[in-house]
């Protein structure tokens, strides 16, 4: 697990442990301003969506992720395909030819359509993605979560045909490298994210930010350290009625035409304050849908887990995990980690 914050059993306890708190905003919003949108920023995104969108359904809500900022993401794609050269040359002419088609649970979409007036570009992109493979350093100060993004990208679509876009979460969503195998790998497996580096440069941030609330650093200088993003730019959108697209995690309702209207993916969508519609995508390829079900499997069980409080469902939920590969195992992390978090977890789980 290089990150674990949506997936495998770090991703189950994460969700323990804020989705009460979640559920408990929610019903004071219910109560002091029904009429709000609710957008959920906080891993696991798909748990928390999932759990409002079922147990708050009188709210308008949906789950946010900043892996698909537009038109960034897009522009970056258009350049690996040899569209532009530069993403500062992405326009809204070149933007309305490039067909550019991404759905999947958040964490685990797929390019599942790349066509630039008509041509199908997604070979030149995995290609793309291929030769910057032969150049991958270690993965800098973010460590694993940016070992090898390349080079998985590359072999997932060889055995697929289709491009993960999140491969830095994408690769905890899979049994490829987790150091299971019999026989030596060309990629090696993954490992614990550098937890002391991240806790560093937190501390840093959190002294940026303090800064800023104090006055000692001059305000003026936040939107050069941080600028706006994906939450800031939607909430901006639905208020002035701007008509942009964003991709946002939300029902299919039909998008992936294979797959549940009530499946909980990441989905280009039309946003405004009269509500989410997402965009016709098509069909969700063989192989990758069956794994998409197993992660909306373990999601949605681990989101019922906690809003019944149910240990049977929560054991199920583990049982489900695509990272959880023993019985006898999956029950000793639960009762360590039920242990280890005894002072943040709702005392529900030890009565």
């Amino acid at each position: 697990m290089c990150s674990g914050d949506t997936i495998g059993p770090g991703g189950i306890f994460r969700a323990m442990r804020e989705l009460p708190v979640i559920l408990a905003c929610a019903k004071d919003i219910e109560e002091l301003c029904p009429d709000a949108w609710v957008i959920n920023y906080i891993n696991p995104s798909t748990v928390h969506g999932i759990a409002l969108s079922r147990y708050a359904p009188q709210l308008k809500s949906f789950a946010l992720c900043d892996g698909h900022h537009m038109p960034h993401v897009k522009a970056n794609y258009a350049v690996r395909a040899g569209i532009i050269s530069d993403p500062s040359e992405f326009n809204a002419e070149i933007d309305g030819r490039f067909d550019f088609r991404v759905a999947g649970v958040n964490h685990f979409t797929w390019l599942l359509k790349a066509e630039y007036e008509g041509k199908d570009v997604a070979p030149r992109i995995a290609e793309a993605m291929r030769i910057a493979a032969a150049t991958e350093t270690d993965g800098g100060d973010t460590g694993a979560k940016a070992l090898f993004n390349d080079s998985i990208t590359y072999q997932l679509y060889d055995i697929f045909g289709y491009i993960p876009t999140c491969t830095a979460h994408t690769k905890e969503y899979v049994r490829y490298w987790q150091g299971l195998g019999k026989t030596k790998d060309a990629i090696p497996p993954l490992s614990i994210w550098e937890t002391d580096e991240r806790y560093k440069r937190h501390e840093e941030m959190w002294k940026q930010v303090d800064g800023f609330l104090s006055g000692a650093l001059p305000i003026s200088g936040y939107m050069q350290s941080f600028g706006p993003d994906h939450a800031t730019d939607i909430i901006e959108n639905m208020v002035g009625n701007l008509g942009r697209r964003f991709f946002i995690n939300t029902l299919n309702n039909g998008a992936v035409s294979n797959m549940n209207d009530d499946a909980f993916l990441e989905l280009l969508s039309e946003v405004s304050m009269d509500g989410i519609k997402p965009l016709h995508v098509g069909e969700m390829p063989r192989g990758i849908r069956g794994m998409q079900e197993l992660v909306l499997d373990t999601h949605e069980l681990t989101a019922e887990a906690v809003a019944e409080r149910s240990f049977v469902k929560l054991r199920r939920a583990m049982m489900t995990d695509p990272l959880v590969n023993s019985i006898h195992d999956a029950d000793m992390i639960i009762k360590e980690l039920l242990e280890q978090e005894k002072e943040v977890l709702p005392k529900y789980w030890y009565e």
